[in-house]
């Protein structure tokens, strides 16, 4: 599995993270995407400063 965070880098514009994006699936057929996918933001959520540069920077639009 693979998993690919876009964001846009401070000095082009403001530093911005864009939704997590699934770029390999490959021999993962027993796994539930939906709950990797919660782990992995719950992991986000699980560091206090990380989380929120995280949220500050969170851009749904892409």
């Amino acid at each position: 599995m693979m998993i690919a965070i876009p964001y846009t880098p401070a000095g082009e514009a403001e530093f911005r993270v864009h939704r997590p994006k699934l770029l390999q699936w490959d021999q993962c057929e027993d796994f539930d995407l939906n709950a990797v996918m919660e782990a992995f933001l719950e992991g986000i959520a699980s560091h206090e400063k990380g989380a929120a540069i995280w949220n500050q920077a969170w851009d749904e639009s892409i």
